[in-house]
C-alpha cells in the first residue's frame, strides 16, 4: 500500500501486481482469475494471463458525482413546501446516495481484505486514516457545535453541555462528516470478520442492523420497539449511525468483492430494474401528495436503488479507460461532499436566506464546491488536498 491519505469513497486502488515475484495465489486473486482459467486462456499469452490489464470502474465514478449532487439537492431543500420537483428528488433518489457510497467503500475495502495476508493491519490502517480526517473537520467545525449547542441548550449546565457535544462528535457525527466516523467504525468490524473468517457474523449482523434501521426511521413503537428506538436515539441521536446505515452497506460491498468473479448480470436488466424502482418510487410518493397521507423522506425502495446503481458500476468494465478521468471523478464527489453544505449554510443562506430558489442555492453550492477543487488542484496545497482527498 503506498501512502496514507485518506479517500472519501474510493480508498485503497485497487492494486495491479506486475512484478514477476510474486505468488501465483495473490496474482490470481486479484485479477479474478482462477488456476483452471489461468491454464485455459489460449487466446492470451502466459503473461497476458497472469497479468491482465486492470478493471477500471468508470460508471462508479460517474455515479459518485451522481449521487454526491444528490446529497447537495437534500441539503438545498431546507424548506419543502413551494418546491415540489425538488421534494420529489430528494424522497425519491437522494436517500439512495450514502448507502450506495457505503457499498462502494465496502467493496473496494474487500478487495483488499481478501488480497492481503493481513487484513487486520490493512483495516486497522484504513480506520486510522478515515479517523484522522474525521478529527481535522471536527477541528474546523467545533466552533460552529459549540455555538450551536450553546444555543439550543442555554440555561443548562456546562457538564450536560459537555455530554451532548461529546455525544454529538463520538457517536452521532457532525454534519456530512458522519460518514467518515461511521465509515471507519463499520470497516473495523468488516475487517476483523475477515480476518476472523467470521464472514456469517457480519452478514447476519449486516441484516440486523438494517432492519432496525427501517424500525428506527418508520418510528414504529409497538412491542419494545419504542424502548429500543428510544436507547438508539439517546447514544445516536439519529439512524446514520454504524449499527443500521453504515455496516450494512459496507458488509454488503465486502460480500459483492469477496465474489466478484462469479457476478455475471446484463447491464440492460439491471438498468431496467433501477428505473422500474424508481418510478415505484416516484408514484408512491406522487400517491402520499394525493391522498394526503404523511410523507416520509425515509421510503423503504432507496436500498434497491442503491444496490442496483452499484451492479450496473461493477459490471461495467472499461479497461482503456483513462486512469486520471476516474480519479478526477472521485476527486470531485468527494470536494463536493464535504464542502457542499458550508456554501449552502454559511454563504447562500447568510446572503439569500433559506427560502432562496432551490437551483440557486444547488449552483452556488456545486461551483464554489468545484471552484474551491480546482484551487487544491492547481495548489497542491498539502492541507487543503488532504482534508478534500484530493491527490496533491
Amino acid at each position: 500500500m503506498s501512502g496514507t491519505k485518506p479517500d472519501f469513497i474510493d480508498f485503497f486502488p485497487i492494486p495491479f501486481y506486475n512484478q514477476r515475484n510474486h505468488h501465483l495465489e495473490r496474482t490470481m486473486l486479484m485479477s479474478n482469475y482462477s488456476a483452471s482459467e489461468l491454464g485455459s486462456q489460449h487466446d492470451v499469452t502466459a503473461q497476458d494471463a497472469l497479468y491482465p490489464p486492470q478493471k477500471r470502474y468508470l460508471l462508479i465514478d460517474i455515479f459518485r458525482v451522481f449521487c454526491a449532487l444528490l446529497v447537495v439537492i437534500l441539503h438545498c431543500l431546507e424548506i419543502p413546501d413551494g418546491h415540489p420537483f425538488a421534494h420529489m428528488i430528494v424522497v425519491c433518489f437522494s436517500q439512495q446516495a450514502v448507502p450506495f457510497f457505503f457499498l462502494v467503500s465496502g467493496f473496494f475495502l474487500g478487495k483488499k481484505l481478501y488480497a492481503s495476508s493481513n487484513p487486520l493491519f490493512v483495516t486497522k490502517r484504513y480506520a486510522k486514516s478515515q479517523l484522522l480526517l474525521y478529527g481535522g473537520w471536527m477541528i474546523i467545525e467545533f466552533p460552529s457545535i459549540l455555538a450551536t449547542y450553546q444555543a439550543l441548550y442555554t440555561g443548562c449546565s456546562p457538564l450536560y453541555l459537555l455530554a451532548v457535544i461529546i455525544r454529538r462528535i463520538l457517536f452521532a457525527g457532525q454534519g456530512v462528516y458522519w460518514y467518515l466516523l461511521v465509515l471507519a467504525e463499520s470497516a473495523l468490524i468488516a475487517g476483523l470478520c475477515v480476518h476472523l473468517k467470521r464472514e456469517h457474523l457480519l452478514y447476519a449482523a449486516a441484516l440486523i442492523g438494517l432492519m432496525l434501521g427501517f424500525i428506527y426511521d418508520a418510528g414504529l413503537s409497538f412491542l419494545f420497539f419504542g424502548k429500543m428506538n428510544q436507547l438508539f436515539y439517546m447514544l445516536f441521536s439519529w439512524s446514520n449511525n454504524f449499527i443500521m446505515k453504515g455496516l450494512p452497506y459496507v458488509a454488503l460491498g465486502t460480500l459483492f468483492a469477496r465474489y466478484e468473479r462469479h457476478i455475471s448480470c446484463r447491464i440492460s436488466y439491471v438498468s431496467s430494474a433501477y428505473v422500474l424502482v424508481s418510478l415505484t418510487s416516484i408514484l408512491l410518493f406522487l400517491n402520499c401528495i394525493k391522498t394526503n397521507i404523511q410523507l416520509t423522506r425515509y421510503m423503504f425502495l432507496y436500498p434497491a436503488q442503491a444496490v442496483l446503481l452499484f451492479l450496473i458500476g461493477i459490471c461495467s468494465d472499461f479497461r482503456n479507460a483513462n486512469a486520471k478521468v476516474g480519479s478526477t471523478l472521485r476527486e470531485m464527489s468527494s470536494t463536493l461532499y464535504f464542502l457542499h453544505t458550508a456554501m449552502i449554510y454559511r454563504i447562500a443562506d447568510a446572503v439569500w436566506g433559506v427560502n432562496a430558489p432551490i437551483l440557486l442555492k444547488f449552483s452556488i453550492a456545486v461551483s464554489l464546491s468545484l471552484a474551491v477543487f480546482w484551487i487544491a488542484k492547481r495548489s497542491k496545497f498539502k492541507p487543503l488536498c488532504w482534508m478534500l482527498s484530493v491527490k496533491a
